[in-house]
């Protein structure tokens, strides 16, 4: 059976994430919320105004969606 990283839920992280290599990594902090066969989800916390445009910048150039919270 292969590992699993299901034990990871509820885990603070840090990651480098570089997403092009031209820029610097961005240095995130957050928290795995879930975990599947192919990955694990991670919420982000602390993410800077200039991060988060260089996240919301990459998936958008890529077609790739984000989630966004409802309003309540």
């Amino acid at each position: 059976m292969a590992p699993t990283h299901r034990d990871m839920v509820g885990e603070n992280i840090q990651l480098d994430l570089t997403l092009e290599s031209s820029n610097p990594a961005l240095s995130l902090t957050g928290v795995v919320v879930y975990a599947i066969d192919s990955g694990i989800g991670i919420r982000f916390e602390g993410v800077s105004p200039e991060q988060h445009a260089s996240l919301r910048n990459y998936v958008q150039a890529r077609g790739i969606g984000m989630a966004k919270r409802s309003p309540n």
